[in-house]
């Protein structure tokens, strides 16, 4: 049986009321699938090794991220284009910006970022 997972609640930090850490944590995992959509099915058999459920859109608490939560994974499901063509054809006009800031973000890989790529690019 599977163990469904709860959104992470964090509170605001002192020093930035407005982004709250599970936002930050929810845009970089949003920016490292935008950019690496196939890390989605890495991620989900290492959850599911777990005992747990494969990631959903439910696991985002903001509204903008399982909008685009639901299109990554839309792109792997779906096989009339490359995944990442997918993603720049039906991503919303309006969610552009935040797609840009989201990959800004995951742009430079510090060295525990290039060793959790590594762990979930590995077959």
């Amino acid at each position: 049986m599977e163990t469904v997972r709860q959104p992470l609640e964090i509170p605001p930090s002192a020093d930035s009321p407005q982004i709250t850490a599970s936002r930050k944590i929810e845009a970089h995992i949003l920016g490292m699938l935008i950019r690496r959509p196939d890390l989605l099915y890495r991620l989900d058999r290492a959850l599911q090794e777990s005992s747990l459920a494969r990631m959903s859109s439910d696991d985002f608490g903001h509204t903008d991220h399982q909008i685009l939560f639901r299109l990554v994974r839309q792109s792997l499901e779906q096989d009339s284009t490359e995944p990442d063509r997918f993603l720049i054809d039906n991503l919303l006009e309006s969610l552009a910006p935040m797609v840009e800031n989201l990959l800004a973000g995951t742009e430079s890989l510090t060295p525990w970022k290039t060793a959790f790529l590594k762990i979930f690019s590995e077959a």
